[in-house]
């Protein structure tokens, strides 16, 4: 993605912003705003469930992994390019394989929602 490293880690890290790129998210309840490890919350998915969370790793800058309910969930990676463009990999495990058409999807809205952040 031609878009600065830290405006993509802004979008993967701001809990208001993962229902504007996150498919399968209508709505996230979590105290706190700053993306952390432990921090937990719940997430309303597009079946209108509320489902609990909790952030399980953060590398600062480049990484986060959470639990959904009692399993482990997708994994959010960007690096930066050396030109200061990002590269973001969404790492799925491997019984949740159809879930890379949501991530396929999510990609694409974090691309449109970090160019409009960095040209208003």
């Amino acid at each position: 993605m031609n878009i600065p490293h830290l405006v993509v880690w802004k979008l993967l890290t701001t809990y208001d912003l993962w229902p504007l790129w996150g498919p399968s998210i209508v709505d996230v309840d979590v105290k706190g705003e700053s993306l952390i490890k432990g921090h937990k919350g719940k997430v309303k998915t597009f079946f209108r469930i509320w489902v609990p969370f909790e952030i399980t790793a953060v590398v600062e800058n480049y990484s986060w992994s959470w639990n959904v309910g009692p399993i482990r969930a997708t994994e959010h990676l960007v690096q930066e390019e050396d030109d200061g463009s990002s590269n973001v990999k969404f790492l799925i495990p491997v019984w949740a394989f159809p879930y890379y058409i949501i991530c396929w999807l999510a990609l694409r809205r974090i691309e449109k929602l970090g160019l409009c952040m960095v040209n208003p």
